[in-house]
């Protein structure tokens, strides 16, 4: 039996490709990577597709700064083989242009804050900075050859890059030697004084005390001519101040000191005058003057400082003796007191010199104590009053009552005064005390005048006003009842007829009071017929009124008939005796129709001739009255008959006037 042995042939991968290229920790796959500056060796790790291809590195040491070619050449399985290259960048190196600071110390303190004080005589300070860059450098200049005043340090600091620089200057204040040689006080004898016054002193003064303040306190001072060692003289000399500052300047003051002769003033010192209960102002002028010092009414006390212009004089108060400035206590009452100055200077009670002050307690006081109208009591508020309740109306007269609360003056001596006006009033004064009778008041107010004048020359009167008010009238009433028609007085609430075509008339009355006043109305634009004529009275209260009325009756027409009588003595006017005058009204009735009769006018002196009755002219008048007054005719049972004459001349009858409307 024969075996076939195959052997077959090995055939070995050609296959160079990678999978991955991994150069300082970085995929390289893509060809190129970047390291930091200063890299000189990077680490290849690769991974082959054929697990049986190899590979070697070169060109991955001895990197320099820039591109860098790494080379790995892989060889396949069957020995084939092929260069995969990756680009290695090295970055280049980049300096820092960071020139910050985080601390500045110059001689030992913080100069961040751009200032620092040393002491004085410093010439050079020692100057460290650190820098946030440990790289950045930094130089320092003006730190030495320092000077009084102020000293500019700067600090330059260079970043690590070598080009970026920033300065940073510190004030370094060494004190100046002051040349102030001026005071803040300089006082002699407790006394303000500056160079080149003069300071009179009393007789028999041997020296001086002073006061020195310095205004630097690094200044010192000399003083020569205050008395110590050889006492002062009568007559001038200098007291000299020698102030040498603090850089060794030095100015003088000098002062006159004058030690007086023996004193013989009696003076006051107006300069510091004299204090009344704390009060200044105009007294001084008041000592030895004819005048006086007001105060208030209710002050029992008086506090009384003053002072002697020269100092070695003695000043006693109502017999006190006082100190200079310091106030004492005096008792005082209502009126006029009197208050002595007496001073005796250094040269003796012979020369002393005595003055009045006189203080008048109450002096300038102008308010009131009490006022009042009769009875009643008056309250005034910022000076002004009034009668809270009218007065009766028709009052004219009033008694006032007025007393200031400090007395009236008497005789020669000063006090208050009052005086009491009206405008239209008289006031007199009476025999009671504090009283006046006023007289001339009239309805509604009634305005007083009360003028307070205070003793004291110098101090304002007040002045107080006073309203006494009088009840005002409520009287509405027309004077007799009487309302006048174009002149003409007529009885309120009659009936007046006017004559025929009247379109207007004059109307007018008379007020029983004569402040009242009124109006009228209805008096122009009449009508025919019946009119109201009206007067509206207001009474001087303005609240009382008074509508008082007469009614005016315009006729239409006015008739006039000639009533016949044919026979002496014939009265009649009936049909059957007198039938023509029977005829002429029984016609005028008729025309007359629906009309208003309001006034019938019949002659009574109409005779016939030959008459020998005489009494019938007034039986022929009467006759037609009742003839009239028996027709059924609006208002002739009413109408107005006037039985009067008016005979005409030659007259045919007797005449009638017949008024309607």
């Amino acid at each position: 039996m024969t075996v076939v042995v195959t052997v077959l042939e090995v055939v070995l991968s050609d296959d160079t490709s990678v999978e991955s290229v991994t150069v300082a920790g970085q995929d390289a796959t893509g060809g190129e990577v970047s390291v930091p500056a200063g890299t000189r060796a990077v680490a290849v790790s690769v991974v082959t597709t054929d697990p049986f291809a190899t590979y070697v590195v070169d060109g991955n040491t001895d990197l320099q700064p820039g591109e860098n070619t790494v080379t790995i050449t892989v060889t396949a399985a069957n020995g084939d083989t092929a260069d995969v290259t990756v680009v290695v960048t090295v970055l280049a190196v980049v300096l820092s242009d960071d020139t910050t600071v985080s601390s500045i110390t110059v001689a030992g303190q913080d100069g961040l804050g751009g200032s620092v004080d040393v002491a004085l005589g410093t010439q050079a300070v020692v100057v460290s900075v650190v820098t946030n860059d440990p790289f950045a450098t930094y130089v320092v200049d003006g730190n030495t050859d320092l000077q009084p005043g102020e000293n500019t340090v700067t600090i330059t600091v260079t970043a690590a890059n070598g080009e970026t620089t920033q300065d940073f200057t510190v004030t370094v204040n060494i004190p100046v030697l002051s040349d102030d040689n001026s005071t803040s006080l300089f006082q002699i004898n407790g006394k303000d004084v500056n160079d080149g016054d003069a300071i009179p002193l009393p007789y028999g003064t041997r020296k001086v005390n002073y006061k020195v303040e310095l205004t630097d306190p690094g200044a010192t001072y000399s003083v020569t001519g205050d008395g110590t060692g050889t006492a002062l003289k009568t007559g001038d000399q200098d007291f000299v101040l020698t102030v040498t500052a603090a850089n060794g300047d030095s100015a003088t003051y000098t002062v006159t000191l004058t030690v007086l002769e023996i004193s013989k003033n009696t003076n006051l010192d107006s300069e510091a005058g004299v204090t009344i209960n704390g009060e200044t102002e105009g007294i001084y002028d008041l000592v030895g003057a004819d005048g006086f010092y007001s105060v208030g009414k209710d002050v029992t006390n008086l506090a009384i400082a003053a002072q002697t212009e020269d100092a070695t004089a003695d000043l006693f108060i109502n017999g006190k003796e006082m100190l200079a400035g310091v106030a004492r206590n005096f008792a005082v009452s209502v009126g006029i007191n009197s208050i002595t100055f007496k001073v005796i200077p250094q040269a003796g009670m012979a020369f002393a010199k005595t003055s009045v002050l006189k203080v008048y307690v109450g002096g300038s006081d102008a308010s009131l104590k009490t006022t009042k109208v009769g009875n009643t009591a008056i309250n005034f508020v910022d000076g002004e009053g009034a009668l809270a309740t009218a007065l009766p109306n028709g009052t004219t007269t009033a008694t006032l009552y007025v007393e200031p609360s400090i007395a009236l003056a008497a005789g020669a001596t000063p006090g208050t005064s009052v005086t009491v006006e009206g405008d239209g009033i008289t006031a007199t004064k009476a025999t009671a005390a504090f009283t006046w009778n006023l007289s001339g008041l009239v309805s509604g107010d009634n305005l007083i005048t009360i003028t307070v004048t205070p003793a004291d020359p110098n101090a304002e009167a007040a002045t107080y006003n006073l309203n006494i008010p009088v009840a005002l009238s409520s009287d509405k009433t027309l004077k007799g009842n009487a309302f006048k028609i174009n002149g003409v007085s007529y009885p309120v609430a009659s009936t007046q007829i006017l004559d025929v075509g009247v379109t207007s008339v004059e109307l007018d009355a008379e007020t029983n009071n004569v402040n009242a006043t009124f109006e009228v109305s209805g008096g122009d634009e009449l009508v025919v017929g019946l009119n109201t004529l009206k007067v509206t009275v207001t009474a001087e209260d303005g609240v009382s009124v008074g509508e008082y009325t007469i009614t005016a009756i315009v006729p239409k027409a006015k008739d006039v008939l000639v009533v016949p009588f044919a026979k002496a003595d014939l009265a009649t006017v009936d049909a059957k005796t007198n039938k023509a005058g029977n005829a002429i009204l029984a016609g005028e009735i008729k025309r007359i129709g629906k009309s208003t009769v309001v006034k019938i006018e019949i002659a009574n002196d109409f005779v016939v001739a030959k008459e020998k009755k005489k009494t019938s002219p007034g039986a022929r008048a009467t006759a037609i009255q009742k003839f009239f007054q028996s027709a059924k005719i609006t208002g002739a049972k009413t109408a107005t008959y006037l039985l009067i004459p008016f005979k005409l001349p030659k007259a045919k009858g007797l005449t009638v006037n017949v008024y309607y409307y």
